[in-house]
């Protein structure tokens, strides 16, 4: 019944005729109305799209009892957030960042996770680590961080420690998003208003965090554009680090003032050498005035030598 009546809304979205002609709506709910039936239409599965949205938004997912399973091993239900439901349209979706995971690290290593959301990579990085090694997930969203917890007490004997926490330079009360599309929430910047759900946050430097973790062999950040302000507070972390896998993107970097050529100059002093991660591998940045001019993924690389021990694959570059 559910299917059925998204493939109904899903024909309409799509270009049936409907009563009203959306253009004689309101204007802001008219742009709403357009930007809704865009985002439809890019789907890859419109109705899978709209039966996720249906089951989240009616509060179907507690009776459903939806489980998404993950060729990782571990499994987590269908909750109400962008990120779950996505993965249930999609369980490919950022199947790139698992696969870096998977052929990045080895057992026992030590994982640390800024910006975990419902913990999908942490718990792949727990499998792959094992009981041997540790993984640290960090997440500053009250109500995500609740689901992430419940992920990682479902997937036992997989072990995550999971904090909930913002990461900046400084130990702080930090302004964040509150959005319905949970994946994208962001600090925001001081002085900035915004029309919508705020939710304040303690933010603590990783130098705090992880004083008594004497290496890390991955750090993962994805934090929207706040990037330099986690390492500007990570200083020491950063010198017991091996390699570094985050989300990069000029947009974004844009809201704090600051450029991806800063992050890639920063790290630069602080030891890495910094690749493209795309098609699997990594690719020598040739114009760091490039990089982020779409949201792309970057590896900060300490010791070339210990690289292709774990990949197998030589750094060119």
């Amino acid at each position: 019944m559910l299917r059925r009546l998204a493939k109904r809304v899903a024909v309409e979205a799509l270009g049936a005729k409907v009563r009203t002609p959306i253009r004689q709506l309101p204007g802001k709910l008219f742009a709403h109305v357009r930007l809704r039936l865009r985002q439809v239409r890019n789907e890859r599965d419109p109705v899978r799209f709209i039966a996720s949205r249906l089951i989240w938004r009616s509060g179907a997912w507690r009776l459903l009892r939806i489980n998404l399973k993950f060729a990782e091993g571990f499994n987590i239900p269908f909750q109400p957030t962008s990120l779950s439901a996505r993965y249930w349209i999609d369980r490919g979706h950022m199947v790139e960042d698992r696969d870096f995971f998977r052929s990045y690290l080895r057992t026992g290593d030590v994982v640390v996770d800024v910006g975990a959301n419902i913990g999908v990579l942490s718990l792949t990085a727990a499998g792959v680590v094992g009981q041997r090694g540790r993984v640290i997930a960090i997440e500053p969203n009250e109500r995500i961080f609740s689901f992430l917890a419940a992920n990682v007490a479902r997937n036992s004997p997989l072990e995550v420690s999971c904090l909930k926490s913002a990461v900046g330079s400084s130990a702080e009360i930090l302004r964040m998003t509150d959005l319905r599309s949970d994946d994208f929430n962001a600090v925001i910047p001081d002085g900035q208003s915004l029309d919508g759900s705020v939710r304040t946050v303690q933010s603590n430097r990783l130098d705090d965090i992880l004083g008594a973790v004497e290496r890390v062999d991955l750090l993962k950040v994805d934090v929207e554009g706040f990037e330099l302000p986690v390492f500007n507070g990570a200083e020491k972390v950063l010198a017991r680090t091996e390699c570094i896998y985050f989300e990069c993107s000029r947009a974004h970097c844009r809201r704090y003032g600051y450029s991806p050529s800063d992050v890639v100059e920063y790290l630069e002093t602080q030891g890495f050498s910094l690749y493209r991660w795309s098609d699997h591998k990594a690719v020598p940045i040739a114009d760091v005035g490039t990089v982020g001019a779409v949201c792309e993924n970057l590896v900060a690389i300490r010791h070339a030598g210990a690289w292709e021990e774990r990949t197998g694959a030589a750094l060119a570059g």
